[in-house]
């Protein structure tokens, strides 16, 4: 069963999905944030190299650009969530960006105010005169974010880390974005066939290392736009071989120009 309400760009779903298989969860980003409420259902969550062990109504917050999947652990249980999906244009920019940096998941269990707005923004929308109202679904998120940020002092749930081949590579590839960075320079760096490191990234994210590289160099470069930097210093400063690459990524990756983002965001 899947209840779902998008408008503009903002989109509230509530799944509860019988017999559940990973073969249903593909490992995917977006250029959204993204707000899960996990009710039930025996999975884990990963978020990059990060493995949270799930329990009932813990909320993940997932920032754009950041690679994420579920994990079926048993589909003896339905698996029940809630997921908002939004951009930041129409919510507080300055609250948002501080719960999706300080904020990963947290137990909402102790905080009903949280889930009952969640139940409450799902009987709104059920009303078909509500259903293609941006006014509407705008409110039902913006409560949600409100009644997060209230909590915004809470300890986030503790995830399991373990040190590994690929959890070091991709640490190292966030903290390298500005150099230049190929297939042959990570091998040497880390001991590692190239063969061996495409299926190190497959097998994880499903994508190859240098589409993993391109993408966060992309949202690197999108946030440096939204903060008023010239589009031609951001290609160089996010690693970007020349000026007219950065351009043809971007459009294809985010459907417009940097130029045009830019405008947009004036």
């Amino acid at each position: 069963m899947k209840y779902d309400y998008e408008v503009d760009g903002v989109g509230f779903s509530h799944y509860i999905i019988k017999n559940p298989t990973n073969e249903i969860y593909m490992k995917h980003m977006h250029n959204t944030y993204e707000i899960l409420l996990f009710i039930s259902g025996d999975c884990d969550y990963v978020i990059e190299y990060k493995t949270y062990k799930l329990k009932p109504y813990d909320l993940l917050l997932i920032p754009p650009g950041t690679y994420h999947y579920t994990s079926v652990k048993s589909n003896k249980t339905d698996y029940e969530r809630y997921v908002i999906n939004f951009k930041k244009n129409s919510f507080n920019t300055n609250s948002i960006d501080r719960m999706f940096q300080k904020l990963a998941c947290i137990n909402a269990k102790e905080n009903p105010c949280i889930i009952n707005a969640f139940n409450d923004g799902e009987l709104i929308l059920n009303n078909e005169n509500n259903q293609k109202s941006s006014l509407i679904i705008d409110h039902v998120v913006n409560d949600i974010l409100l009644k997060i940020d209230s909590i915004a002092d809470y300890q986030n749930v503790m995830y399991i880390e373990t040190k590994t081949l690929f959890s070091n590579i991709i640490l190292y590839i966030n903290d390298h974005l500005r150099e230049k960075i190929t297939i042959d320079s990570l091998s040497k760096t880390f001991y590692i066939s190239k063969s061996n490191l495409s299926y190190l990234f497959l097998k994880n994210l499903g994508i190859s290392p240098m589409k993993y590289i391109r993408q966060n160099r992309l949202f690197l470069a999108k946030a440096l736009i939204e903060e008023g930097n010239k589009s031609t210093e951001i290609a160089i400063f996010c690693g970007f071989e020349n000026y007219n690459t950065f351009v043809r990524a971007f459009e294809k990756t985010f459907g417009q120009t940097p130029t045009s983002f830019k405008k947009i965001k004036q």
